[in-house]
């Protein structure tokens, strides 16, 4: 078997044996599916319960960049008035599953773009 056939097999077993490689899993996992360069604003379980996420959700929301929200699936029912407001002002919004040990982020605004370096 030539060179370029077995190290060809060889990318085809690893890929089938642990999936496609994913580019910067952690940093989207911690993003709810995004990637950092991506966002805009974010807020944690601490902003919430200080109170902080209208100031800065609203802010994002005027930034003519802003593209998508992403909500976590456990706050989605205290954080659902986002939704509204990211319908109102055109953008696209995910409900995303995340375990509570994964990330403490529970929402996001993104770009398409990366707007960050």
């Amino acid at each position: 078997m030539s060179r370029k056939k077995k190290e060809s097999l060889e990318e085809v077993l690893i890929t089938s044996w642990h999936g496609t490689p994913v580019l910067k899993a952690d940093e989207r996992r911690l993003f709810l599916g995004t990637f950092y360069e991506r966002v805009i604003t974010f807020a944690t379980e601490e902003d919430f319960k200080k109170n902080l996420v209208d100031e800065k959700v609203m802010k994002s929301f005027k930034d003519e960049r802003a593209k998508e929200l992403l909500i976590n699936s456990r706050y989605v029912s205290k954080l659902s008035k986002y939704l509204n407001l990211a319908n109102k002002h055109g953008l696209k919004y995910k409900v995303v599953s995340r375990k509570k040990e994964c990330t403490d982020i529970i929402l996001v605004v993104a770009s398409q773009k990366a707007i960050r370096k």
